[in-house]
């Protein structure tokens, strides 16, 4: 699904597989602020987050994907029947 638009929009198509087919494809959802509905309590602060901790964590992630998509393209390109799933770009 591609999500775009402008701040409090989501807009997107979804693809659906063949025999797996689905009756509705596209989304088109406004967020909107209710002030008649009572304010939101705030939520509480599971952990403290250390300075640059997100940012590690991420950086850790992003290698791990970038790992496992790097492994699994070697895996697949030498498979004749697999080679074809692999995107160009």
């Amino acid at each position: 699904m591609y999500l775009t638009g402008p701040p409090g929009e989501f807009l997107g198509i979804l693809a659906d597989d063949p025999g797996n087919e689905m009756e509705f494809k596209a989304i088109h959802a406004k967020m909107r602020k209710d002030d008649k509905k009572e304010k939101l309590l705030e939520l509480p602060v599971a952990r403290e987050i250390a300075p640059g901790e997100l940012e590690e964590n991420f950086r850790r992630v992003k290698a791990e994907v970038r790992e496992l998509v790097e492994s699994e393209i070697k895996r697949i390109m030498p498979d004749p029947k697999l080679k074809g799933m692999v995107g160009k770009g």
